[in-house]
């Protein structure tokens, strides 16, 4: 009976699918990371999975997750260009500055590994009764 090969192979085939997922033996399971509105901005907003931006305009979010907000890695914006991205005092919490018309995705990595991103579009300003 030959058995040592094949726990071998499958021991090694184990490792391999758990690396190609991204996990390791120190990793932890993916957070339910959610991007929340701060308070409404007075034009634009964030709802769902997107946020309207106009430009000039500050829109202020927080992360949730079951990490710590220590635990977030990276917050990062694709195009600067597009919006600038600012850090608050709250380790949670950022703020949006739409800078020119367009589109970018904003990316907060949690521990690492869980990725959640939101679509942001900035908009021209439009004047304010």
């Amino acid at each position: 009976m030959r058995t040592g090969p094949r726990i071998h192979l499958t021991a090694i085939s184990l490792v391999s699918c758990a690396l190609a997922a991204g996990c390791d033996s120190t990793s932890s399971p993916p957070a339910d990371t959610t991007i929340q509105p701060v308070s409404p901005p007075p034009v634009g907003g964030i709802d769902g999975g997107t946020a309207v931006v106009p430009m000039g305009v500050v829109v202020g979010f927080a992360l949730t997750s079951s990490l710590s907000p220590s635990e977030f890695n990276t917050v990062s914006v694709d195009d600067p260009a597009v919006v600038t991205l600012y850090a608050t005092t709250d380790p949670s919490t950022y703020a949006l500055v739409g800078k020119s018309v367009g589109l970018t995705t904003l990316h907060a990595t949690a521990a690492g590994a869980s990725e959640t991103t939101m679509i942001v579009t900035v908009t021209e300003q439009t004047p304010q009764p």
